[in-house]
């Protein structure tokens, strides 16, 4: 199928599936386990597309936070966000990312990957309510 419009037809839309209910969030601590592969293949096979991974590592190294997302991101048919790192989600192929107030905002992030999900990390109803309105789902 073609995606551009012709005359009187509308563009292809692209349509997010559904949040995932079950979102697994890795830290330094599970990153560096041994046994992440076997761990991460039991939960995508137990929680299926119910299941998202978040390869979230605060004191990991670049290279260490893009190998963790590319590793979750192989069991399929689960779902992967990235905490606080968009390059490295724009490498993997994310599904979302997960944002704090140090880096980019929701809009910015959307404007880099329009499909994602976006998630805010907030500490109140005021900040809650500016990240929704800043573009955050």
């Amino acid at each position: 199928m073609d995606p551009r419009p012709r005359r009187g037809r509308r563009p292809a839309v692209r349509v997010r599936p559904p949040l995932p209910r079950l979102h697994a969030v890795t830290d330094e601590r599970i990153a560096r386990r041994a046994d992440l592969d076997d761990l991460a293949r039991e939960l995508a096979t137990g929680g299926g597309a119910d299941l998202a991974f978040h390869a979230r590592g605060h004191s990991l190294s670049g290279l260490e936070h893009h190998e963790l997302a590319a590793r979750l991101g192989l069991y399929a048919p689960q779902r992967l966000f990235v905490n606080d790192r968009l390059d490295i989600a724009l490498a993997v192929g994310a599904a979302g990312v997960q944002l704090t107030d140090r880096g980019l905002s929701p809009e910015a992030a959307r404007r880099l990957e329009p499909t994602w999900w976006i998630g805010a990390s907030v500490h109140g109803l005021a900040e809650a309510e500016a990240a929704q309105a800043g573009g955050a789902d």
